[in-house]
């Protein structure tokens, strides 16, 4: 294969001599800026959220291969260089990498096909503010234009004047992402919120609690439902229990204690409107909207039709749980 035709992982035989050298050659020279002697790991599996030293993460790509869109990171000389594409301004291609991310992650969580999202891109790669989006006819479709336009708006909006890389919203999902990869708590986020409002230059627009990051992003969010619980695990208050004050089995109250009760005095007016807090909290997560999220997502769709689609397939024999008798009689019943 042409040499200068090479710009991606996937172009290199990997047991190959000149694989193995250019891969030395690119760990080495990322290392060269290594303040601390680690780099964010860019194995598939580590997906730069986890530092390593330089045998490490040596090892990783050749065990683990390169994450995901990681080809920017070479040009058509050499496998080791860090530079993009020849002829395109990092600046400007890192930008619309940026916004075409944003752009792609709201069409498949709205689940927007390909034309619609081309619709919302200008000619330079952006989304467009101007342009919006008009309800599609199909009446079933549960595509909510309004808050699809909201979000389009918001991610034009610069996080700060001059920023490039990160629109607002592109730079809230990526705080959250690194929250849930880490666990971080919501005052630690917080906290961090509270500190890129005081380093960052005058006119940004980071949101100022987690509050306002979350009212941001809602528009993509699954969400879940609250479901007060027996303290005791007897049952849940919902449905015709909905308004109960106490279990219906063993007697237990639904709420902590008031102030007053807590100090032994008689419920007063002051306590009767105190805000009641229930003792305990189930968090249910509606499974339907997660399995069409799957489907809608360009990333994810494919995986969900490999198992009819792509799969070996062989009578008599168990690969997948798509082999077994019951995954086939539910196919047969329910052939659409």
């Amino acid at each position: 294969m042409d040499k200068r035709k090479r710009n991606s992982w996937e172009d290199y035989d990997v047991r190959s001599r000149e694989y193995q050298e250019g891969l030395k050659k690119f760990v080495k020279l990322a290392f060269e800026s290594a303040c601390d002697g680690t780099i964010a790991c860019p194995c598939s599996k580590c997906v730069r959220y986890h530092r390593h030293i330089e045998a490490d993460v040596y090892d990783h790509l050749v065990i683990n291969g390169p994450m995901r869109d990681f080809e920017k990171w070479f040009t058509d000389v050499d496998l080791g260089s860090t530079s993009t594409i020849v002829g395109v301004d990092a600046t400007q291609e890192e930008s619309r990498v940026a916004m075409d991310d944003v752009a792609q992650t709201l069409a498949d969580a709205f689940g927007c096909h390909d034309e619609l999202l081309n619709n919302v891109i200008n000619a330079e790669g952006q989304v467009d503010p101007e342009i919006e989006i008009e309800q599609p006819d199909n009446e079933n479709s549960n595509f909510d234009v309004d808050m699809f336009n909201k979000m389009l708006k918001d991610a034009e909006v610069e996080l700060y004047p001059g920023c490039n890389q990160f629109c607002r919203l592109s730079f809230i999902l990526h705080l959250y992402h690194i929250k849930t990869s880490f666990e971080w708590t919501d005052i630690s986020l917080g906290v961090l919120l509270f500190f890129f409002l005081k380093v960052l230059p005058k006119g940004e627009t980071v949101p100022d609690s987690l509050h306002e990051a979350d009212t941001i992003i809602k528009g993509i969010s699954l969400g879940y439902e609250k479901i007060h619980a027996c303290p005791n695990d007897c049952m849940l208050f919902r449905k015709d229990k909905a308004k109960d004050d106490n279990c219906s089995v063993c007697g237990a109250s639904r709420w902590k204690p008031s102030n007053e009760e807590c100090k032994g005095g008689s419920s007063s007016t002051k306590a009767k409107k105190e805000r009641k807090i229930p003792i305990k909290v189930l968090r249910y997560f509606p499974l339907k909207p997660r399995l069409q999220r799957l489907y809608m997502s360009s990333k994810t769709a494919e995986d969900m039709i490999w198992h009819d689609k792509d799969r070996k397939k062989e009578n008599g024999v168990l690969r997948h749980p798509a082999d077994t008798e019951a995954w086939q009689s539910f196919d047969r019943k329910y052939p659409e």
